[in-house]
């Protein structure tokens, strides 16, 4: 029991620690990314890290739990700062839904599903990718204020 709260609680803080870093604004990652394209990597980045978790703590804790606090830890500081300074960081709502995508993508291709259902959970990433580059990210910019 207490090597799974353990477990539960590293997630939790690697999930907080990664899900801060990335958001970070003057983060050197942002430098070679346009801001644009920066909720693409996000999802990206998520999946990756969110997969090596599921790999790693499958045998110590389900993995339902392991979404639940990777998702919690990654978003539990942005989701709030996002709606303090609204509208100003209003894209970073953007990004929250970016986390959550790139999280629940790598659970999907993990849960055992078939290979039709992660077809169209890949395809639907696509279209969400395509429509932030064309449409959501002007969006946000054109009424956020920073």
């Amino acid at each position: 029991m207490q090597k799974k709260i353990t477990n539960q609680f590293l997630v939790f803080i690697c999930s907080f620690i990664i899900g801060t870093l990335i958001t970070k604004p003057s983060h050197p990652i942002f430098q070679f990314f346009d801001l644009k394209y920066w909720s693409i990597m996000i999802i990206l980045f998520m999946y990756v890290f969110t997969y090596g978790l599921l790999k790693l703590f499958k045998e110590q804790l389900k993995s339902n739990i392991i979404l639940l606090w990777t998702i919690v830890g990654s978003i539990i500081f942005l989701l709030p700062y996002s709606f303090n300074y609204f509208p100003e960081r209003l894209f970073l709502l953007d990004y929250v839904l970016s986390f959550i995508i790139g999280i629940v993508l790598a659970f999907i291709v993990l849960s055992g599903l078939s290979k039709k259902q992660k077809l169209i959970s890949l395809i639907i990433v696509v279209l969400y990718s395509i429509c932030n580059i064309l449409f959501i990210y002007d969006w946000f910019a054109s009424i956020s204020v920073a």
